[in-house]
């Protein structure tokens, strides 16, 4: 898997060459979306069945992506890479600890129409990894904004199979998706603000 900076001034990365397994995507649980909000009429979060000998290798070989991400940061690569890390984390993400239990990775289905505009997450998010299970369309990659006035993306991630992107939360990750193609299918991993804090 490779990791590449995109600015270092914003604490956004591509991913790339994730190798993950081909996911039967079948067999996913859905969940009904009880959010009333417009936004969530063309978006459906699935889950994987680690009942499911293929999503538990999923699973497994997705574990093991993460803890290249956690590994990136914490070994200081990431803040030599990105001058806004140390004002957000100085404490390197020392007590970090990425959690891998049943329900910690999503699968989320966008519909054609799928729309959400510029925004920062909530602050129980300390940050995101996106990654593509499925060539997705063209221009349906995570759109990062300098603010929330303005439309035009300094950046979009990627659209392929196996690439991604990974963001931490902070004031200048603006970021929306706009999907006009056909479906696009992604894995969704959140870091929780608790996950900041758990060794020692």
């Amino acid at each position: 898997m490779e990791i590449r900076c995109i600015d270092k001034a914003y604490p956004v990365w591509e991913v790339t060459k994730l190798e993950l397994p081909s996911l039967n995507t079948t067999e996913l649980k859905g969940k009904e979306n009880s959010s009333k909000l417009p936004i969530n009429s063309k978006r459906e979060p699935m889950y994987l069945d680690w009942s499911n000998s293929n999503h538990f290798h999923f699973k497994e070989t997705w574990v093991k992506r993460k803890e290249l991400v956690q590994e990136y940061l914490k070994s200081g690569r990431a803040y030599e890479e990105c001058i806004e890390l140390m004002p957000m984390w100085p404490n390197r993400f020392s007590k970090f600890e990425w959690g891998t239990g049943e329900g910690s990775v999503q699968i989320i289905h966008d519909r054609t129409g799928f729309h959400m505009g510029p925004h920062i997450d909530n602050r129980e998010v300390v940050g995101v990894m996106i990654v593509n299970l499925q060539d997705n369309p063209e221009g349906s990659g995570t759109n990062f904004h300098v603010d929330r006035d303005t439309p035009e993306a300094w950046y979009s991630g990627p659209t392929r199979r196996n690439t991604g992107v990974f963001f931490l939360n902070n004031w200048n990750t603006w970021h929306s998706v706009q999907n006009n193609g056909h479906d696009r299918l992604i894995c969704y991993d959140i870091m929780h603000l608790g996950e900041m804090f758990r060794n020692g």
